[in-house]
């Protein structure tokens, strides 16, 4: 992953010790994390904590980097699916190709997003519910999902 950047889309109410830890092994992965979140202000975490953000979502398009991390909360998960950006975020990560690091509340966005893929069939696709953060970093630092090519683009 040395080198890389991974952005993670946040709402308020997300799980800010994960976010946390998130950015601890990114970093010491040797790549750079950044939070993008609804507002330029940031979001407050769910345990009251402000939260920083690098990008509004407008201004940190999934394409800016090599992986992406979807943590919202589960009230703003179904906010986020009714925002054609944070639905672009995500489709647009999806049809790069990107690994995505996702909590099980994003449903709703996966929904909006026409995205009918699961860890079980698409292994760009990592849960933090079932896999660890090692195992994202390990998946990320590999590169594009180039199998998944076949799903998002006519090929010859």
């Amino acid at each position: 992953l040395q080198g890389r950047k991974v952005g993670c889309l946040v709402s308020d109410g997300c799980d800010g010790e994960l976010i946390a830890k998130l950015q601890a092994a990114v970093t010491a992965a040797g790549a750079k994390f950044q939070i993008i979140a609804p507002t330029v202000g940031g979001v407050v975490t769910s345990a009251g904590e402000l939260l920083a953000a690098d990008h509004k979502i407008e201004g940190g398009p999934s394409v800016l980097f090599d992986a992406v991390v979807l943590a919202p909360s589960l009230e703003g998960a179904a906010a986020l699916a009714l925002s054609a950006e944070a639905v672009n975020f995500l489709r647009d990560a999806y049809g790069h190709l990107k690994v995505i690091g996702y909590l099980p509340t994003i449903g709703p966005m996966l929904v909006k997003a026409g995205i009918d893929a699961n860890p079980d069939n698409d292994r760009g696709l990592i849960s933090f519910e079932t896999a660890s953060i090692d195992a994202f970093i390990a998946q990320a630092a590999g590169g594009r999902i180039w199998e998944r090519e076949a799903w998002v683009r006519l090929t010859p």
